[in-house]
């Protein structure tokens, strides 16, 4: 009987530490994931800030009161040569980052282009509002794992009178 007993806590006691390391395991991939959600994020934001820092100042943008002729699309227009959407292999699935710039009420879908209206409108259209949502694909499934928002001033829109 006490050999039966020893026999079952000691089963007991493993099953209890291969489940916890199994969920150590899970817990760290996920925070490996979400760490280079955020780092792909990071990237992009600095490359834009990077574009508004050079974009050139223009009187005619100052007083813009549609995104179409402001300082935000001047900054989509000079920053579309990046790459919409970008892919990163990670332990067998694929990380994506997309971008959506928001204004003049609708969102701007940084990879079709397409436009959908949403209520947002703040003339005279200085600012870049960005939505970024990174996901996690495999085998035909996306799941979203980060979202993040940034707002973006071009240095030469602060010149304005």
């Amino acid at each position: 009987m006490e050999v039966i007993v020893a026999t079952l806590i000691t089963f007991l006691f493993l099953a209890g530490s291969l489940q916890a390391i199994v969920l150590a395991t899970f817990i760290r991939v996920q925070a490996q994931e979400k760490q280079l959600s955020n780092q792909l994020i990071q990237e992009d934001i600095e490359a834009l800030q990077s574009t508004a820092e050079n974009l050139a100042r223009n009187d005619s943008l100052c007083s813009a009161n549609t995104l179409a002729n402001g300082y935000a699309q001047a900054l989509i227009t000079a920053y579309s040569g990046n790459t919409y959407q970008l892919d990163e292999p990670f332990f067998g699935y694929t990380m994506r980052l997309h971008r959506d710039y928001l204004g003049d009420g609708r969102l701007i879908d940084g990879t079709t282009g397409n436009t959908t209206d949403i209520a947002e409108s703040t003339p005279p259209h200085r600012v870049l509002k960005v939505r970024y949502v990174t996901q996690s694909v495999k085998n035909g499934t996306t799941k979203d794992v980060t979202e993040h928002y940034v707002e973006v001033i071009p240095s030469a829109a602060l010149q304005c009178p």
